[in-house]
């Protein structure tokens, strides 16, 4: 008895260690966080970031606007490309390519995500090289909203692939024998397979893009960052853009209080847009 409630008592510590550098983090962005937005409420949701050394706060609007695109087209790109490739991994298997597939994509959730977007820079550097040599230039440029949807994209592909291949993997092997037996092709049934992993592929989702939107490092060789508003239509994705992380980055690491204290609320923003996803994904996956 003395044994169990030692151990007992031992992992309610060790719980309560776990958690306490979380705990302390939430709290301390989301007191210094409300303190700055209440400062400009809600014009700091609206606002442009305010001139540096000023007493006025301003806001990060064209950063939420930016991360908002940014993500849009990462996911536009990346989803199709990690939901395909898994159902192609979990159909072929005959294929020599489906292992190294899977293989390769799980690798590149270990590559730092700075050498992902040097390596998308370095890209388009040597694309815009090759075609000055006949007289063109990149239809994408380096530093663009574009850029950096590519380099999130990249970031978000491993996260979805890897939640949908073992979901998929998970399928009842008497289902998949249903599916066949009733002369269904590996269209119709990856189709059907997919429909019944639905909630795994939408936390997978989920997962996927709270990591891009959360990254830094691909985004300073890629998207670049801007405190305007984007302007221009379709063309706004060809030139630089903000983004909430990019501003974090810049502002608390400026010399300025006003910026430093608009850091914290950027901050607080991020933290509470990434609880919502975590709190999705858990009751997507509860649903399963």
């Amino acid at each position: 008895m003395l044994k169990s409630y030692a151990g007992l008592a031992i992992a309610v510590v060790i719980t309560i260690a776990g958690l306490a550098p979380l705990v302390h983090l939430i709290a301390v962005v989301t007191v210094n966080g409300v303190k700055a937005i209440a400062k400009n409420f809600p014009g700091f949701f609206i606002d442009e970031r305010a001139l540096p050394g000023s007493e006025a706060i301003g806001g990060v609007g064209p950063y939420i606007v930016g991360t908002l695109i940014l993500t849009a087209i990462a996911s536009l790109i990346g989803i199709p490309i990690s939901i395909l490739a898994a159902v192609y991994t979990t159909q072929s298997v005959r294929s020599r390519l489906g292992p190294l597939t899977s293989i390769f994509v799980r690798a590149m959730i270990e590559f730092p995500t700075i050498i992902i977007g040097l390596s998308v820079y370095g890209i388009l550097r040597l694309l815009d090289l090759a075609l000055q040599v006949i007289g063109l230039h990149s239809p994408i440029p380096r530093f663009s909203a574009l850029s950096g949807s590519i380099a999130l994209a990249i970031i978000m592909i491993p996260f979805i692939y890897s939640q949908v291949e073992e979901s998929l993997k998970g399928v009842p092997m008497h289902l998949r024998e249903a599916i066949y037996s009733l002369g269904g092709s590996r269209l119709v049934s990856s189709y059907i397979l997919l429909r019944y992993v639905r909630a795994s592929i939408l936390a997978g989702i989920g997962i996927g893009v709270g990591k891009a939107m959360g990254e830094t490092a691909p985004l300073l060789f890629t998207a670049f960052g801007s405190e305007y508003y984007p302007s221009g239509g379709l063309e706004a994705l060809l030139k630089p853009i903000g983004a909430l992380t990019l501003g974090i980055y810049t502002m608390a690491l400026s010399g300025y209080d006003n910026w430093r204290e608009a850091s914290w609320g950027a901050a607080f923003i991020l933290l509470a847009i990434s609880i919502a996803l975590f709190t999705a994904i858990r009751i997507i996956s509860g649903r399963r």
